[in-house]
């Protein structure tokens, strides 16, 4: 994410009362939406960057970097 431009701070929504609605260092955000197994959005950067990690139901949950294309 750092490599992407991200910052020290994010944005949490997630399944995760713990994270959910908050702003966090970065780090303790992946922390604890990586591997709970239920759905968690983290904003990096407003409307440009952001983690997505989806349901878990089998195997390892889908999980994605989410960035917008610098062309638009």
């Amino acid at each position: 994410m750092k490599q992407h431009g991200a910052s020290d701070t994010c944005y949490c929504l997630s399944e995760n009362e713990l994270i959910s609605g908050k702003t966090l260092p970065l780090r303790e955000a992946l922390e604890h939406a990586i591997g709970f197994g239920f759905a968690s959005i983290i904003s990096c950067i407003p409307g440009e960057l952001a983690y997505f990690e989806a349901e878990q139901s089998f195997g390892p949950p889908p999980r994605y970097l989410l960035k917008k294309p610098s062309s638009w």
